[in-house]
């Protein structure tokens, strides 16, 4: 180490563990990690050559079981097991934070009683902006958003689910001085909406409705002016992405994030003007289902044909149009076309928009295959050609920019999180400060933090103190998640300071590994969600890390877990080839012996999907929590090659070669954990997965030639990329043609290799939705013919009108999963 500072970190050096009950909150430690020091060091470099040495506890996570042959019945734990009950029923869940900032000091939220209430965090008073009584759609709303002025409410009610993100909904702007409610509606009379915007200042507003743009200069103003006039619905979508577009965050489902929500539509800093994407599907082939409806209704005697404009890789496209339309000219509605780059092509896509400045839109476009990216200004008016700010390829991997720069007041710089060389080991993602104007001297691109960690989220630009907030993971330890600030200036670089390590909900709780936070406006204050290891919380500090007041605590929740037995965690690096390593976690049952005398089965939950990740120090709350308590299986997660949070050699090893080293690394680390740990009952080991981790399943099966899984359980699984979306698939693999991957594509396809499949009738089981508009049933059906042609004896479960998230359907999904797994792995009944 160098002769760097050690930053102020305000901690303490609490006992860690996940095993968060009553009894006990000492590190769990084995043989080979006793006597090692409990802390980390944790190097990040601000600009070139400053060294900060930031301390912080880590969470030790390995179990030191009864090595003399078993736990005597006075240590055994009487707090009864958990039930499938309590996750079905939600009794895991925590009260999450339900606030938002509307100014510097206030967030708005809804009390117990359903009324909006303004806190001033500075003056700790509050204000109630509207009640039930003063308006009854205030209950059943599910979005309230202040006008910019705080003069009105928008409130959206009657929700209708479209895709995953996208809904149609009604919605009302109440004045809360008047308490007069004003619905918004299209110029044909229609309530129903898809997107509603308030623009930054005053009261304007923009929304969408059957596809179309609409604008009010006043929220009660009665004349609506029309922006888009398309006549195509599902066709042409103006403000609002199509079906691939749209996109999801990080979830335990495929990743195919482009806009990320139901948004496409951007006011300008003052309001004067609003660019917009313009999605055209003319071309894109269209996905057909049926919905079966209800069996005892009349109306379904024929099932609705459900038809989705879906592109699957080496189809044409969605056609996209960046536009740019000024609100400020009367009767003007013509929008401005603002063109792409030609280096990305003209199969491009377009991956987020922002603005810089009043007149200054800003664009990330990509190539098809999205290994090349441009970030680009453009004149609002459409005068002049686009400026490449930064022009970025990325070989044997993907770029990754799917969320809007942090742009500087005066838009001549901003954030981003880019993947910089950290020497041997390669690259990993940090915060970068990209400087439009290099006239002057100035670095186009300077990186803020370095070391082996990644930067994961930009939470806030404090640029009067100049200060940058961002969220990332420890060295060496993917499954933290701290909130750390940096200085901006690039000519004195500063060291990053964490400041959420050692905070604590109450003195009685784990401290904080893994959080998210949220500033308020001018980034004076600050809420703190604690999401783990123990029970979430949220607590509001002032920038100077005063703690003001603990805004939720769940004490519920916290006293409900600690009410039953717990799981405890073990957590190792196993090595795997290529110089890298898997990181693994397993939940072991409580009073577990570990001496080997007492053999106990192990279901891996995989997901395996490109920058994923599942070992996390996130509250651990579900179906594998019951598995472990109340049936004494060892649930495990393992993050091998291919996923995220392990910088760019880990991420990229699986470039345009899906179902190969992520599969392997899955086969091969169960294999050494029933090698290594005696406890393990290697003859009834399983492994299971939803999504891509269906698919990571039916691969790992046929893969498995030397009998590490007994048995496996795919639910909504890919089975052929070539049948899944062209966003996801073609980042990972490229096109499915002679000239580029075909061959890659064919490796890659389970219902090729079924054969190992079949070793006997209860070795796989097939779940699937039959209106999954997202891996659609097809994937199963093919997979089902591929097993039937081979006389392959199978489980397999379909559930009719349900779509990926099989929610409709829970009780029975899981008794069904429940009742595979005590006839594979010889399971007792639960209690």
């Amino acid at each position: 180490m160098s002769a760097g500072r050690v930053s102020d970190t305000g901690m303490s050096s609490p006992r860690v563990s996940l095993e968060m009950g009553t009894n006990s909150h000492e590190d769990l430690l084995d043989d080979k990690s006793r006597g090692r020091c409990n802390r980390r060091t944790l190097i990040f470099t601000g600009g070139l050559t400053t060294v900060v040495v930031v301390t912080v506890v880590v969470l030790l996570l390995t179990l030191g079981g009864n090595d003399q042959g078993g736990n005597s019945s006075e240590s055994k734990d009487p707090r009864p097991p958990f039930s499938l009950e309590n996750y079905l029923d939600g009794n895991f869940s925590a009260v999450r934070f339900n606030a938002s900032w509307v100014s510097d000091s206030e967030l708005m939220y809804t009390n117990k009683l359903g009324e909006l209430v303004l806190l001033d965090v500075l003056t700790n008073k509050t204000e109630t902006l509207l009640t039930p009584q003063e308006d009854e759609r205030l209950s059943i709303s599910f979005v309230k958003q202040l006008s910019a002025d705080k003069q009105f409410l928008l409130i959206a009610y009657d929700y209708q689910k479209k895709f995953r993100h996208s809904y149609y909904a009604n919605y009302t702007v109440i004045n809360l001085s008047t308490k007069v409610a004003t619905d918004l509606i299209r110029p044909d009379g229609s309530q129903r909406l898809q997107l509603v915007k308030w623009a930054p200042q005053g009261n304007a507003l923009a929304y969408v409705g059957n596809y179309n743009i609409f604008y009010k200069k006043a929220a009660d103003d009665k004349d609506i002016v029309t922006l888009t006039n398309t006549d195509k619905p599902d066709i042409l979508s103006n403000g609002i992405p199509d079906w691939v577009y749209e996109g999801i965050y990080y979830t335990l489902e495929i990743r195919e994030e482009v806009i990320g929500d139901n948004t496409a539509m951007w006011f300008s800093p003052d309001g004067s003007k609003l660019a917009y994407i313009t999605f055209d599907d003319s071309n894109v082939k269209t996905m057909n289902f049926p919905y079966y409806g209800q069996p005892d209704e009349v109306f379904f005697q024929y099932p609705i044909d459900i038809k989705i404009r879906y592109p699957k890789p080496g189809s044409p496209n969605p056609t996209v149009t960046l536009n740019s339309v000024d609100l400020t000219v009367p009767g003007s509605t013509v929008p401005v076309v603002l063109t792409p780059p030609a280096e990305v092509g003209e199969d491009h896509i377009i991956t987020t928009v922002t603005w810089t400045k009043v007149n200054e839109v800003l664009a990330v476009w990509m190539n098809r295959v999205q290994n090349r990216m441009l970030i680009t200004t453009h004149d609002a008016s459409g005068s002049g050609s686009p400026v490449t700010v930064l022009d970025k390829q990325q070989e044997n991997g993907w770029v990754d920019q799917f969320v809007p720069p942090k742009v500087s007041a005066d838009g001549n710089r901003f954030l981003i999180i880019s993947s910089q060389n950290q020497g041997t080991v390669g690259d990993f993602r940090h915060l970068t400060l990209v400087t439009k104007d290099v006239s002057k001297g100035a670095k186009a691109t300077t990186a803020l933090t370095r070391g082996e960690f990644v930067v994961t989220s930009i939470v806030g630009w404090d640029e009067t103190d100049g200060k940058i907030y961002f969220l990332a993971t420890s060295p060496n330890e993917p499954a933290q998640q701290s909130l750390y600030s940096v200085s901006d200036n690039v000519a004195s670089p500063s060291d990053p300071v964490c400041i959420s390590c050692g905070v604590r909900i109450t003195e009685s709780r784990l401290a904080c590994t893994y959080v998210a936070a949220s500033f308020s406006k001018a980034h004076s204050y600050y809420t703190l969600t604690c999401n783990g290891p123990d029970v979430p919380g949220v607590v509001i500090f002032n920038k100077n890390r005063d703690r003001l007041a603990v805004w939720e605590e769940n004490t519920r929740l916290f006293d409900f877990m600690n009410s039953h037995s717990r799981p405890t965690s073990k957590r190792l690096f196993v090595d795997v080839p290529g110089g890298m390593q898997a990181y693994v976690e397993m939940l072991l049952p409580p009073d577990m012996d570990t001496s080997g005398n007492t053999k106990y089965p192990m279901l891996i939950n995989v997901y395996g999907g490109p920058d994923s990740s599942q070992v996390n120090d996130r509250f651990k709350g579900d179906w594998g929590t019951y598995l472990t308590t109340n049936k004494s299986i060892i649930y495990a997660y393992i993050d091998g090659r291919g996923s995220g949070l392990k910088g760019d050699k880990v991420l990229f090893a699986g470039y345009r070669k899906l179902g190969s080293v992520e599969i392997e690394d899955q086969i091969n680390v169960t294999r050494y954990l029933q090698d290594t740990f005696p406890y393990i009952d290697k003859t009834r080991t399983a492994i299971w997965g939803w999504s891509y981790g269906g698919y990571s399943t039916g691969m790992a099966l046929a893969k498995d030639t030397s009998g590490v899984f007994r048995c496996g359980i795919s639910v909504a699984p890919v089975t052929d990329w070539a049948y899944y979306d062209t966003i996801y698939t073609e980042r990972y693999m490229g096109l499915p043609t002679e000239s580029d991957n075909y061959l890659g594509y064919r490796d890659a396809n389970l219902n090729l290799i079924v054969d190992n499949l079949g070793r006997n009738e209860d070795r796989y089981m097939l779940i699937h939705g039959t209106a999954d508009d997202n891996v659609h049933y097809q994937q199963a059906m093919m997979l089902s013919k591929a097993l039937e042609a081979k006389d392959i004896l199978f489980h397999q479960q379909s559930y009719p009108d349900e779509a990926h998230g099989l929610s409709g359907v829970s009780p029975h999904l899981y008794h069904t999963l429940e009742s595979f797994l005590d006839k594979c792995l010889d399971l007792p009944k639960r209690l």
